[in-house]
């Protein structure tokens, strides 16, 4: 079981993509309806990077769970919390009391990693009033601090006692939760959306891709653009909201998948990818996402 070692300039560009996607489906779904899938995107990349790390230290017999929660703890919970307190800071003053006290219970439920299921009792996503909800777009962290939360400890037993067999239940886990995720969007759309049982195999691709050997320099170069089409594909043409996650979501997943693989190798899509102005783009992608939602909620409940 092998793991990715060296940093993938290509990877920001996903993250750019990514980011950008959102950005503009969050701006005016007409420009970009399924823009979206960005965050699906973003899973996979998460879990590459998780579940590589995760292998890395494992393998070199240097795995600390301290270490291992420090890193994300000292990078992303600064500008988190600076987040929350300065959209509850404008949230006063703008909200009216009643918008106000539902602003201050999603401030519990985030600082707690627990908005996706604050969200799963308000309802669906696409359906709910953005304005009044400046910290919706934090259920996304939730389901990745979640998957933090419990993910190494699970890959470390197996690793301690089944290491031959990692890949193969990491397969077995990815497929079980697709399949959930479709059975569960046909019965109820928020629960598939939300939850981390149905979202973890898009964490679980991006941890299958660090197991695999970088491809041959021409296969790279395919992999890349078919990924990329994919990606770009699932952002303009999946308008549609009633049916997703479900098996659709594949499709953005699977092309970031197939991006992170390619890059790996020079090709015209890593290239373009490693863009140094895409590159910033995407190192910023964590602030950008953190601020735009709120930005949009708290402008439009003022001016519209």
């Amino acid at each position: 079981m092998t793991s990715n070692r060296r940093y993938l300039l290509g990877l920001d560009g996903l993250r750019a993509v990514a980011i950008a996607s959102v950005f503009v489906y969050h701006l005016n779904s007409r420009w970009l309806p399924g823009g979206y899938t960005g965050v699906d995107v973003f899973f996979v990349i998460s879990g590459f990077l998780i579940i590589g790390i995760l292998l890395r230290e494992f393998d070199a017999g240097a795995f600390s769970f301290a270490r291992f929660y420090q890193r994300p703890i000292a990078r992303l919970l600064a500008p988190f919390v600076c987040m929350l307190l300065l959209t509850m800071v404008a949230a006063r003053v703008i909200y009216s009391e009643q918008d106000f006290a539902s602003a201050g219970a999603n401030l519990v439920a985030s600082a707690a990693s627990v908005t996706n299921l604050k969200a799963l009792l308000q309802g669906n996503y696409f359906e709910l009033s953005a304005d009044a909800q400046p910290l919706l777009h934090t259920w996304s962290l939730s389901v990745e601090e979640q998957f933090y939360l419990l993910f190494p400890v699970g890959l470390w037993l197996l690793h301690r006692y089944v290491p031959e067999h990692r890949r193969g239940v990491l397969i077995m886990l990815a497929v079980a939760s697709f399949v959930a995720c479709v059975v569960v969007t046909r019965w109820r759309v928020p629960v598939a959306f939300y939850l981390l049982p149905t979202r973890a195999w898009e964490l679980m691709i991006g941890g299958l891709v660090a197991t695999i050997r970088p491809p041959a320099a021409r296969i790279a170069q395919v992999l890349s653009l078919a990924g990329i089409v994919l990606v770009g594909g699932a952002a303009v043409l999946l308008a549609d909201t009633s049916h997703f996650p479900g098996a659709i979501a594949a499709l953005p997943a699977l092309g970031a998948a197939a991006v992170i693989l390619g890059c790996h190798r020079a090709g015209p899509v890593t290239t373009i990818l490693s863009v140094p102005a895409i590159g910033m783009v995407g190192r910023l992608s964590y602030s950008l996402y953190l601020w735009h939602w709120p930005t949009f909620a708290l402008v439009d409940y003022a001016l519209l």
